[in-house]
């Protein structure tokens, strides 16, 4: 038996929604496929999944981290079993997985996931606790078999962060679980939104995001704004929109599922994504994917795109002055993604289960 346990102590996976739970059942697929003997268990604080039962991915819920540390020991202990353990962040769930091999009496290889684009000093800069997270990962780093990157950018600055020492790692994006065939949910028309999709907090930039609405209305241009996500700073902006008094041109859809994300795309005139650090951007990419142009932040995450899509579907804003913003607005919104360049970023995306299963059967004994 080969087995892969993820360490997910603060249940982004059981809680992720149906979305999240399918991208793994993918990696617990393209695992088997690659082993016949094989399973992918995710160990997990949060509520115990009905019709979990139906998955080639098992799941185990537990009440606490000290529950879940159990349940994790046990797992590990069995020595029948080819075991490696995944990672989700470098803190939290790396040094539980090593508080698991020290009770389980088994050193077994241990895999990082880094999301973050923990070697940006804009990511570090962004939350205070930010910066003691950045002394974990150094730590994190030095003791793990292998680290997993999003993006090669992300893998670039890090690297450059820890004075240019390199890392054993790979770097394999995050795929996206696509409902239903892109080809019907592609940009077919012009449209005047500007959509902000994700999390609604400070680290996605939703006070530029708010220099930039304000810029736009006092120009010439007609753009209304769909809001398509939640967080802690949504009723913030809501007050700010309404200070602003153009309630009225903004559409507040909240949290949102894949599927109907995907029905909304081919409405959208353009993504706006202002985080002042990115690792990967999935939903850049997804904007890209379904052939939405996108008016972003430079980020690690998305330098990787530069080369193809600036100005194919891609333009970048930073700091400009008002006159500047409201011709990159205009340029995002006139800018057409190339088919050929939508088609290869769902290559990427179609591959990157397979790709993940291959790095974890590589750290098998």
């Amino acid at each position: 038996m080969h087995r892969v346990v993820i360490v997910d102590p603060r249940g982004l996976i059981s809680r992720g929604g149906v979305d999240v739970i399918m991208r793994h059942e993918k990696y617990a697929l393209a695992l088997r496929k690659l082993i016949p003997n094989s399973e992918l268990t995710v160990i997990s604080v949060g509520p115990v999944l009905k019709n979990s039962s139906k998955l080639n991915l098992s799941i185990m819920c537990f009440g606490n981290a000290i529950s879940m540390i159990k349940g994790g020991v046990r797992l590990v202990s069995d020595k029948s079993a080819n075991t490696v353990i995944v990672c989700g962040d470098p803190w939290e769930s790396f040094y539980i997985a090593k508080v698991i091999c020290l009770f389980a009496r088994r050193k077994v290889p241990l895999q990082i996931q880094i999301h973050a684009d923990v070697g940006s000093a804009a990511w570090r800069l962004t939350r205070l606790i930010n910066r003691f997270r950045y002394i974990l990962v150094k730590t994190a780093i030095r003791q793990a078999t292998q680290v997993r990157f999003v993006s090669h950018e992300q893998r670039k600055v890090l690297e450059r962060a820890l004075g240019g020492s390199k890392i054993n790692s790979v770097v394999i994006p995050v795929p996206i679980y696509l409902g239903s065939t892109i080809s019907k949910h592609k940009k077919t028309s012009t449209s005047n939104v500007l959509a902000l999709v994700g999390r609604l907090e400070i680290d996605r930039g939703i006070d530029r995001f708010i220099r930039v609405v304000s810029t736009i209305e006092i120009s010439n241009l007609c753009v209304c704004y769909w809001i398509i996500g939640t967080g802690s700073k949504e009723k913030w902006l809501k007050s700010e929109v309404s200070r602003l008094g153009i309630s009225d041109k903004f559409t507040f859809f909240g949290e949102v599922s894949q599927q109907e994300l995907s029905n909304l795309w081919p409405k959208i005139g353009c993504l706006i994504s202002l985080a002042p650090s990115e690792s990967y951007g999935r939903a850049v990419r997804e904007a890209l994917l379904h052939g939405v142009p996108v008016l972003a932040r430079t980020s690690s995450g998305l330098l990787d795109l530069e080369d193809e899509f600036s100005g194919n579907g891609l333009v970048f804003i930073e700091d400009e002055d008002d006159k500047s913003i409201i011709n990159l607005v205009r340029s995002a919104f006139a800018t057409t993604v190339p088919g050929s360049l939508s088609q290869k970023l769902a290559d990427d995306n179609e591959s990157a289960p397979k790709l993940l299963a291959q790095a974890w059967v590589g750290l098998f004994d």
